[in-house]
């Protein structure tokens, strides 16, 4: 009789030692991406000389602007009037810190001579 207690416990603790050895599994508590697979946006607008909005935020979150791609020229970027980047170069950019652009603020591109501005950047988390 006591060969099968011994025998018992013996599958029991092992069993619990099995058991033990799963590691737990952690999931991630936030999603890597707030808009979609790709929540990216490029804005394309023609500047003008007193100045015309390229883009409002009508959504729940952040904009931040990470490219300029300006067509030739100096430009101004004003947010919500007053100057975010003033440029002087042709070629393209990318910011290191970014445009932050809050819910419900606009952009506005000033060009003395009209050239086409794009810029690009992403949604931010809430």
């Amino acid at each position: 009789m006591w060969k099968n207690l011994f025998g018992v416990a013996a599958i029991i603790t092992a069993t619990g030692f099995f058991i033990r050895s799963f590691q737990p599994a952690y999931a991630q508590l936030g999603p890597t991406v707030s808009l979609g697979s790709n929540p990216v946006k490029h804005i394309y607008s023609t500047c003008s000389g007193g100045g015309n909005t390229m883009y409002t935020n009508n959504t729940s979150s952040d904009f931040i602007i990470m490219d300029f791609i300006p067509q030739g020229g100096q430009y101004t970027l004003t947010v919500n009037g007053s100057t975010a980047l003033a440029s002087g170069f042709n070629g393209p950019t990318t910011l290191g810190a970014g445009i932050k652009l809050e819910a419900g603020e606009s952009i506005q591109c000033q060009n003395n001579y009209g050239y086409p501005l794009t810029i690009a950047g992403y949604y931010a988390h809430p």
